[in-house]
């Protein structure tokens, strides 16, 4: 009996793990973003506004992730707790907006892919900036994302859910 309830409480705690795993990020209203999370958004993007506020999970850091607004151009950008910025993703709005060498090199790799959608990620600030455009294209039935970094080097793809 003892090892019966043994083995039901692992299972439970696999299948409570799994769940928090899988969770999506928590909303968090506006109002209760720590001010120097909101005022290092501000300095950092100090035309856009803030739509909304998650608290999620970066490569197993906590951010605060915004969908921030300026004109027509909406992006995400995250942040940690302490106000530091981790990252950006801006969609790009088509194929002939990507820069030359990427393009070139993408359209080499994968003459026939349909693109589904396409970001342009940046982490880190300064000299220390990060560039990856991140192309979502349809191979068969599965979505798979593809990475370059802005000359064109091939980084990477992975499926996508």
């Amino acid at each position: 009996m003892t090892k019966l309830i043994g083995c039901v409480a692992a299972a439970v705690t696999v299948l409570a793990v799994g769940l928090v795993a899988w969770a999506d990020d928590e909303k968090v209203p506006l109002d209760k973003v720590p001010a120097k999370v909101k005022e290092a958004v501000k300095a950092k993007y100090p035309k856009a506004e803030i739509l909304s506020a998650e608290l999620g999970d970066q490569d197993g850091m906590k951010v605060y992730e915004f969908e921030i607004k300026e004109g027509e151009k909406k992006w995400e950008v995250s942040f940690t707790p302490e106000g530091k910025f981790v990252s950006a993703e801006e969609p790009v709005a088509a194929e002939a907006d990507l820069p030359a060498k990427v393009k070139e090199a993408f359209r080499k790799k994968y003459p026939e892919a349909k693109v589904v959608s396409i970001e342009k990620e940046t982490s880190g600030d300064g000299a220390a900036a990060k560039v990856v455009y991140e192309i979502v294209i349809e191979k068969g039935k599965d979505k798979v994302e593809v990475q370059f970094d802005p000359e064109g080097k091939f980084l990477g793809e992975e499926k996508v859910k």
